[in-house]
């Protein structure tokens, strides 16, 4: 909290600036949480998506690179 006794808001400011700053370079732990899990979901989804196609390929089943349609 910042309290003005004078009008001198150089204080202030630079209390904000801190505060902002701050709270910039820290991570919080949910944002550390999501960027594990992320490290892990993206690369294991990305393998299982090229191991399915490599089979696909392999056995000889049409892969539709676009929607079956109606």
């Amino acid at each position: 909290m910042c309290v003005v006794d004078f009008p001198d808001f150089d204080g202030c400011e630079a209390h904000h600036a801190a505060l902002v700053e701050r709270a910039q370079a820290s991570r919080a732990s949910v944002q550390r949480l999501a960027d594990r899990a992320s490290a892990i979901f993206i690369p294991v989804v990305l393998l299982v998506a090229v191991v399915t196609l490599g089979l696909r390929l392999a056995t000889g089943e049409p892969v539709a690179l676009v929607g079956r349609g109606a």
